[in-house]
């Protein structure tokens, strides 16, 4: 992700937000740079983010709740003294100023991400904020090791001097001096012992990580194993074997011909060489004198279960659906981010309620002061931060109710084709009805003669036959026979008249 998150061009309201005084609080406090500042690093937290990195359970755990958590939206309520729920606050100073903090909803959703990870690892975090010359200011979330305190030039009441200043790591070995008034604080995921410190639920876990680790390594030294020595190919001592190119020094050239190609299978296990037998050539009297002696180690039955049943243990430490560590289980791509009101209550409000109150300690309660709002309103409610997490609820599965009701007369069809998402004017007309369960009908063998009949399905065209009104086909009169003549004296017999007949 960019290091700057997003720009937005700060309000006079907010032009010393950064130089709130430093209040340590419950989970979050704001940071001036001083060189007595300690920025303790713990060996467990190291030895974490080189879990991270390398063990794919830990990384697609934080990876599914970060991406989670990115879903959940920052909102401002208020909480009375008596009240249970916080109420959401719709307009205002507060919500400005939480529309403020890392540019809006796109912002903020990496910052939730981001945050997720640094509680989730190393149980700490930092949002660094700095304005540019432009007035433009840059939002960023920091891990504790991208973050140092240092020194230089800046103008401080109207006068140049030589002060402490926060810096950043923007490249390897690469740091950068933050003006005078950028804003920093801390956001921690405080240990039940001591609350100054750091905690996390993967460092409980951690023992199930190295475990999972090690088995990865067994499963690895018996991989390379079978494919390094399958065994041992027992051949007479009166058989020799030209020596290969490259290989006439050695004393016994083809083993050392043999090892090399065992040499070349671990390094390219995917080669041609892993896959098929060595070829000799040997006089037939002696083929029956060569044995394979297989002893190479077989997978352990148990291996797979164990791998399993650590994989389910860090998923309880890290407060995720099993599923997630397993491989997702019945969880398709599609609903991988949604859960059920029971799923947000356990996997996501603790963790946003956590970020929230950093934020309300470390953002909303110093901006709100300092463009010279009450953080309590006129009823005595308390305003914080508050989170929205209704773009992770699974929506209830009505289509399939209604197609229950439907069936039973209970609902219209209108109702029904509201529920499965489709318009009322899809709905076809009587003739296109009528023609659809006739089809219906043709299927059935029973009622398949009588259904196609009524169908009235149009038959071969008549040779000079010419299409009327509604696409009936009519006989062209032109083609029509001539009837023969009568005797001139005859007249014509007339129509539904009975010709006469002459008598013998």
């Amino acid at each position: 992700m960019a290091d700057v998150l997003t720009r937005r061009r700060r309000s006079d309201s907010l032009r010393h937000t950064s130089i709130v005084p430093n209040t340590v609080v419950s989970s979050a406090a704001i940071l001036r740079p001083n060189r007595v500042l300690r920025l303790v690093d713990f060996e467990w937290q190291r030895e974490l983010w080189e879990f991270y990195e390398s063990l794919e359970e830990l990384r697609f755990a934080m990876l599914w709740h970060s991406q989670t958590m990115s879903r959940v939206r920052l909102t401002v309520a208020r909480i009375t003294p008596d009240g249970e729920e916080p109420e959401l606050v719709t307009d205002g100073p507060a919500v400005e100023l939480m529309r403020d903090f890392f540019g809006g909803t796109a912002g903020q959703s990496d910052y939730l991400k981001e945050m997720d990870v640094q509680l989730g690892v190393p149980g700490e975090g930092f949002v660094v904020a700095h304005d540019d010359a432009d007035g433009d200011r840059h939002w960023a979330v920091k891990s504790k090791d991208e973050l140092r305190v240092g020194s230089g030039r800046a103008t401080v009441d109207g006068r140049s001097k030589t002060v402490d200043l926060w810096e950043v790591e923007v490249d390897e070995g690469v740091w950068q001096q933050l003006p005078y008034e950028s804003f920093v604080f801390r956001q921690w995921r405080p240990s039940a012992r001591k609350h100054y410190r750091p905690d996390s639920p993967a460092k409980a876990a951690l023992n199930t990580m190295r475990v999972l680790r090690m088995l990865d390594r067994r499963v690895i030294a018996m991989s390379v194993s079978r494919l390094a020595s399958n065994g041992i190919l027992l051949y007479p001592q009166e058989v020799t074997f030209p020596a290969k190119p490259g290989f006439e020094k050695e004393a016994d050239p083809f083993t050392a011909e043999w090892l090399d190609i065992a040499g070349k299978v671990i390094n390219d296990p995917g080669s041609a060489l892993a896959a098929i037998p060595l070829p000799m050539k040997v006089p037939k009297e002696f083929i029956e004198s060569f044995k394979h002696m297989d002893f190479a180690n077989s997978y352990d039955e148990r291996l797979m279960e164990l791998i399993n049943l650590y994989r389910d243990r860090l998923a309880t430490g890290m407060n995720v659906p099993k599923e997630v560590i397993t491989g997702m289980g019945d969880t398709s791509h599609w609903n991988a981010w949604t859960l059920d009101e029971q799923g947000i209550k356990v996997h996501v409000s603790p963790e946003a309620e956590l970020i929230c109150n950093g934020v309300t300690d470390g953002w909303l309660h110093p901006a709100m002061r300092n463009a010279g709002e009450s953080i309590v309103d006129s009823d005595g409610a308390r305003i914080i931060c508050w989170y929205d997490t209704s773009e992770l609820n699974v929506p209830p599965n009505r289509a399939e109710s209604a197609e229950a009701a439907h069936d039973r007369f209970a609902i219209t069809t209108e109702a029904y084709l509201r529920e499965k998402g489709l318009d009322v004017a899809d709905m076809p007309s009587p003739k296109e009805l009528r023609e659809q369960i006739l089809l219906k009908m043709a299927t059935d063998p029973t009622s398949a003669p009588a259904a196609i009949d009524a169908l009235e399905l149009p038959g071969p065209p008549v040779a000079g036959a010419t299409t009327g009104p509604g696409g009936v086909e009519t006989e062209d009169p032109s083609n029509q026979p001539t009837p023969a003549a009568g005797p001139p004296d005859q007249p014509a017999p007339e129509d539904n008249q009975p010709s006469a007949t002459r008598s013998p």
